[in-house]
């Protein structure tokens, strides 16, 4: 069916409804107002008049208003729980909405050299549109005076329908288009083909305050839905939202004549009943574990002890790229193949600086990229704005005090070291650019279940007779008595975030000469408190053998720059259990095997000095090592080690 039957049906029933009501003598309310809306836009801008460029705009919004005069015709339909009116309305409204989208590989000139940049497109709509608004208005719904829900069709015709459009260069500062400007694609234009009438549905929903003389204040909500699409052969449509408020007035009736009232006959002077005193009721629980009562709608704490073992992984946040990259795999672009091995450890190194920030409000930190001479010249513009984007996201821009950029030259011509100089380093507040991995390795839990018993009291005190139930965990429990025990909780399907409930049902009744009948019911809540103690231990990231990492050096260095801060506890400790323990020296595949046999016996000395232990030294063969693949592992690589069977 389509918009212009539906609005034809929707008119033949309120003409119906104007001749039913035409010999009744009427009440009117005549209502003005304004409200904000809220535009949402949806849709694509392929085929759109006179402009092409737009495919990419999918989603729009922005805040318009609208200013409204209505008259309501008082009552088709009347009960206690029901008043059905019907109204008109006329609105002058503004439908204006805003689309952007950002392009990151526009093309730019940076001195003189063609580039890729990032843009913004932005296209603006300034619509303006009168509208009628024929209706039903439900009132006293369930009993409810105040509330109103009203239903309407709306036919809406344009007094303006025109659009702004322009692209804007963001990222690199420095960059300009083909133009020699920050701007480009910028026009004014008329919307063709606009759709007249537009024709949709309003829903509205509302709330009447009395006021002096007649007069009420209606705060309202409405939401309208459109029938088709704004303009001709283009999908694009548009939602409203909108809040106000109107001022009504209600013209009186005349007063009818009151009826008048016949003699009323003598009766002689009632008995007086014999006064009851009224019972109050009360269901309680006792804790017995801490004595303490708890009342109807509070809540019962469950405690829950862990106790953890942590493993820790020094994890240096440190994301390289590869030449002329600027991503990390958090990205909506498509991306290539070869890059995923850094992708993948790039997001492991943003993740554990998003949580140690999150554990640590006050720490800041501050962004260093570095380049290669043989990289475009604004790559690290773009590497750290997607960072700092990234950040925006998770809600931590503001912890970003410091942003650097240096171009960098490796200290040996190497293409691993000129691999890892292409890099974004995360330094914290002390200098240090590193964060632990957790991992769970052991986890203990004791829990403590409270003794609870379930209790029905009356005031004044009496003799009374109980009878209910408890529903608890979709089981019902019956009970006869004032005291029951309530031996069936099982706190072990409560989690930190859940909240599990209890309710009691009871009827009373007293033993008196003129007795008395109540129902009570309660609901108790009971909620988990979880303490965790963490056992945190410096292990190594590999997954199999008896290892335990000492020591990180950087590239060609004996001089640890991070230690396990409990080196000298491990080694005390695993000699005491009759440990056999070794100091193993690593490397990375670069360099001689000569060199790098040296090397990592010099950085297995380095560690027995810290221990000031004489303890067996070997170096470590690659075939046992992490893979030397990337950066990151070369890093891990260039390190020293506890070996012990």
């Amino acid at each position: 069916m389509n918009r212009a039957k539906i609005l034809g049906y929707f008119v033949l029933v309120f003409l119906f409804i104007l001749q039913i009501k035409s010999e009744s003598k009427p009440s009117f309310t005549l209502e003005i107002g304004g409200s904000l809306l809220y535009n949402s836009y949806k849709g694509n801008f392929n085929g759109f008049p006179n402009y092409d460029c737009c495919g990419h705009f999918t989603k729009g919004k922005g805040l318009g208003f609208e200013f409204s005069a209505t008259g309501i015709y008082k009552s088709i339909f009347s009960s206690n729980f029901l008043n059905i009116n019907y109204f008109s309305s006329m609105s002058l409204r503004n439908l204006s909405g805003k689309f952007e989208y950002d392009e990151y590989f526009a093309d730019i000139i940076i001195d003189e050299t063609i580039a890729k940049g990032i843009s913004r497109h932005r296209l603006e709509t300034d619509i303006l549109s009168l509208a009628l608004l024929p209706g039903f208005e439900f009132d006293n719904l369930f009993g409810i005076k105040p509330l109103s829900f009203r239903l309407a069709g709306i036919i809406s015709i344009p007094l303006k329908n025109n659009f702004y459009q322009e692209e804007k260069l963001i990222s690199p500062e420095k960059a300009l288009f083909e133009n020699h400007q920050k701007q480009r694609n910028v026009f004014n234009a008329k919307i063709n083909n606009f759709r007249i009438p537009q024709l949709g549905l309003n829903f509205n929903i509302g709330w009447k305050i009395p006021l002096k003389n007649n007069f009420y204040l209606f705060p309202n909500l409405f939401f309208e839905k459109p029938f088709g699409t704004l303009v001709k052969n283009l999908d694009l449509n548009t939602h409203h939202i909108a809040l106000g408020v109107k001022i009504g007035y209600n013209i009186p009736k005349p007063k009818p004549q009151p009826p008048s009232i016949p003699p009323q006959p003598e009766f002689p002077n009632p008995i007086e009943p014999k006064e009851v005193k009224p019972v109050v009721s009360e269901i309680l629980v006792l804790n017995r574990t801490d004595m303490k009562y708890i009342k109807n709608k509070d809540t019962i704490y469950i405690t829950r002890k862990i106790n953890q073992t942590v493993e820790l992984s020094p994890t240096p946040t440190t994301l390289f790229y590869q030449r002329n990259d600027f991503l990390f795999g958090e990205d909506s672009i498509e991306t290539r193949l070869e890059y995923q091995k850094f992708y993948e450890e790039n997001r492991k190194i943003l993740q554990a600086v998003v949580d140690y920030l999150r554990k640590n409000p006050d720490e800041k930190i501050s962004l260093v990229c570095s380049q290669t001479n043989d990289e475009q010249s604004n790559i690290c513009d773009l590497r750290l704005a997607r960072l700092t984007e990234y950040f925006r996201v998770q809600g931590l821009e503001n912890r970003i005090e410091n942003i650097k950029k240096i171009i960098s030259t490796p200290k040996k011509a190497i293409p691993e070291l000129l691999e890892e100089e292409r890099n974004v380093q995360i330094i914290f507040s002390n200098g240090v650019n590193l964060v632990y991995r957790e991992s769970v390795v052991s986890s203990d839990t004791n829990e403590i279940k409270p003794s609870l018993k379930l209790l029905v009291k009356v005031q004044p005190e009496t003799n009374f007779k109980v009878n209910g139930n408890v529903i608890y965990q979709n089981n019902l429990y019956n009970f006869t008595s004032d005291s029951v025990e309530l031996p069936f909780l099982n706190p072990q399907t409560l989690t930190a975030t859940t909240l599990d409930s209890m309710s009691v049902t009871a009827l009373i009744e007293t033993d008196e000469e003129l007795p008395q009948k109540i129902e009570d019911s309660s609901r108790f809540y009971f909620k988990l408190q979880e303490f965790v103690q963490k056992d945190k231990r410096f292990f190594t990231p590999k997954s199999e053998g008896n290892f335990i990492l000492a020591s990180l050096f950087k590239f060609d260095e004996t001089i640890p720059y991070w230690t396990n801060p409990k080196l000298k506890e491990i080694v005390t400790d695993l000699i005491t259990k009759g440990k056999s323990v070794q100091i193993i020296g690593s490397v990375d595949n670069i360099g001689t095997e000569t060199h790098n046999k040296k090397l990592a016996t010099e950085r297995a000395k380095g560690i027995l000095k810290i221990l000031g232990k004489n303890l067996p030294i070997k170096t470590i063969d690659l075939e046992n090592q992490s893979p030397n693949q990337t950066p990151y592992t070369r890093i891990l690589n260039r390190s020293a080690w506890i070996y012990f069977e």
